[in-house]
C-alpha cells in the first residue's frame, strides 16, 4: 500500500502515510525501513521533514 500511494503521490511524510493505510506510525515506520533497505523508495531530508519517494 505504500508503494501504491506514492506513486499516486509525489512524496508524503511517515505520519501521513500512516494516516492513510490505518497503520500506528511506529509499524509504518517499520515498514517504511524495509522498503528505503530494499530500494523500493528513497528518503528526503531529515526528522521531521523527511519525506519519502519512489526511487526513480
Amino acid at each position: 500500500m505504500i508503494v501504491e500511494y506514492l506513486a499516486e503521490h509525489e512524496e508524503a511524510r511517515s505520519q501521513e502515510i500512516a494516516d492513510v493505510i490505518g497503520l500506528k506510525i511506529s509499524r509504518t515506520k517499520d515498514y517504511i525501513t524495509e522498503l528505503v533497505e530494499e530500494g523500493k523508495i528513497v528518503s528526503n531530508g531529515a526528522n521531521k521533514n523527511r519525506t519519502y519517494s519512489l526511487k526513480k
